[in-house]
């Protein structure tokens, strides 16, 4: 089931971890979900899943500064 549109979001995918290299983000063809987890100290458990970009970008910028230096 996956076409065109899967490997557009596969490579936005590979596009936002090259970007963000704080974040290995991946698609999820079954689920139509992106999610990102986090390659710094995060929290157990710190994972993001989103069904676009702007909130998976959004969410993950919030786990960013919830557990920068002093917030935690």
């Amino acid at each position: 089931m996956t076409g065109r549109f899967d490997e557009n979001e596969r490579r936005i995918a590979a596009q936002i971890t090259h970007r963000y290299p704080q974040w290995l983000v991946t698609w999820d063809t079954h689920n139509r979900l992106f999610w990102a987890f986090p390659r710094f100290n995060a929290p157990p458990g710190t994972i993001i899943a989103a069904p676009d970009t702007a909130e998976l970008l959004a969410l993950m910028r919030h786990a960013e500064l919830a557990t920068a230096p002093g917030k935690r």
